[in-house]
């Protein structure tokens, strides 16, 4: 997992000990594997829509990506944290994530949906 520092801006906001152990909670099950279904952000973006997820933790959500990184090696997908926002804000955000997407090629997002599975 990759953290920016929004993300860890945002973490610092959230106020009571409880919702950061719930955000703490769902990170932790992330890194080791678990991925609900149906979870995928589904706004009107063209980009961002196709690697963007959300995870939702009480009144929040993470909002992260499946990016690829360059290791030692090889290359590997990791999970990118944005955000932790309310619902009501989340269509702001991907649209400002949309720019930042644009970027990707087409081949870059097919390699970031890829499901692979070591083991």
């Amino acid at each position: 997992m990759y953290f920016t520092d929004q993300f860890r801006k945002s973490f610092k906001r959230v106020c009571q000990q409880q919702s950061k152990n719930s955000v703490i909670n769902v990170l932790e099950r992330l890194a080791n594997g678990w991925r609900p279904r149906g979870r995928s952000v589904e706004l009107v973006c063209e980009n961002s829509s196709k690697i963007l997820k959300q995870f939702k933790v009480e009144s929040r959500c993470i909002i992260c990506s499946i990016e690829i990184v360059k290791d030692s090696r090889c290359h590997v997908q990791v999970l990118k944290m944005w955000d932790i926002v309310r619902l009501e804000d989340i269509p702001q955000l991907v649209k400002s994530l949309d720019s930042e997407f644009r970027k990707y090629t087409d081949e870059y997002i097919v390699f970031c949906k890829e499901n692979g599975f070591d083991g």
